[in-house]
């Protein structure tokens, strides 16, 4: 029996964000580049893995977000991907698979302002 293998994928978003301030609250929305900073080649035995992952690839987020009493901040996003199948890999027999590497995620930050 096969043992089950998992693989990493750590990325850096890069967004660019447009928004409106209404009082205490902030509504945003925009483009976000999503660019791969590992290598997926746990997996994969080909040779020329990096070439079967693109680099970057294209998203948005939206969200809201909430400043309380000029020194703390709280942030809401949803980040999600403008392509469904951004990436394929060849497996054994030579058939090419699609990978759904949609982000689809929610991203939450507090900060603090001083």
């Amino acid at each position: 029996m096969d043992s089950l293998k998992t693989q990493t994928f750590n990325k850096l978003d890069l967004p660019i964000m447009i928004g409106l301030k209404l009082g205490p609250v902030r509504i945003n929305a925009g483009p976000v580049g999503s660019l791969l900073i590992n290598s997926p080649k746990d997996l994969i035995s080909d040779p020329d893995f990096k070439a079967m992952y693109a680099n970057l690839t294209v998203g948005y987020q939206a969200g809201l977000g909430l400043d309380i009493l000029k020194k703390l901040t709280i942030d809401l996003r949803y980040e999600g991907s403008l392509l469904k199948y951004q990436n394929q890999i060849e497996n054994l027999a030579g058939s090419k698979i699609s990978l759904d590497d949609r982000p689809n995620a929610f991203l939450m930050s507090i900060g603090y302002m001083f």
